[in-house]
C-alpha cells in the first residue's frame, strides 16, 4: 500500500507541472519515496507502515514531489528543491532519533533493532563485483 496518493502529490506540485507529469511518473515517484522512507526508518520502526501515519503520508508526498521536480528541472527552482530535500532529511532524522514522534507507528524492540543493524551491512562491506573477495 502506497503511503501517498497521486492526488496528494499533484496538490503539492507547482502549477506549471500539474498537467505535464504523467500518472506513471507519479506512481514511480511514490514507490521510490516509500522505499526510501522504509529504508531510512526500518532501524527504529516496523516497516512497511500499516496503518500509514499521517506524518509518513506527508513525508511520502514531499519525497515524491522532490523526485518529480528533479526529473523536470526546467520547471523547478533550485532553492525550492534544496529546501524540500533539507526538510525531508530533517524529518526523517527526527523520527529516527526519537526527537519527533510518529503516531500509530510500531517501534522495534532492542532485540529487533540489533537484528536490523546486523542485517544491514555497512556500505564498505557490500559486495563489490570488482573485488575478488570481501577481504581484498
Amino acid at each position: 500500500m502506497a503511503y501517498s496518493t497521486e492526488m496528494d502529490v499533484r496538490k503539492n506540485m507547482p502549477d506549471a507541472t500539474f498537467d505535464i507529469i504523467s500518472s506513471s511518473d507519479i506512481q514511480w515517484a511514490i514507490a521510490a519515496a516509500d522505499a526510501y522512507i522504509d529504508s531510512r526508518l526500518s532501524q527504529r520502526f516496523a516497516t512497511p507502515f500499516s496503518p500509514v501515519p499521517n506524518e509518513i503520508n506527508i513525508l511520502s508526498t514531499f519525497r515524491a514531489t522532490y523526485l518529480l521536480m528533479l526529473r523536470y528541472p526546467d520547471r523547478s527552482n533550485l532553492e525550492d528543491l534544496e529546501r524540500l530535500e533539507k526538510t525531508i532529511e530533517e524529518l526523517l532524522d527526527g523520527y529516527l532519533t526519537g526527537a519527533l514522534k510518529l503516531s500509530e507507528a510500531t517501534e522495534l524492540t532492542n532485540d529487533e533493532r540489533l537484528y536490523v543493524y546486523n542485517y544491514n551491512p555497512e556500505p564498505d562491506d557490500v559486495y563489490d563485483s570488482t573485488r575478488l573477495s570481501v577481504y581484498d
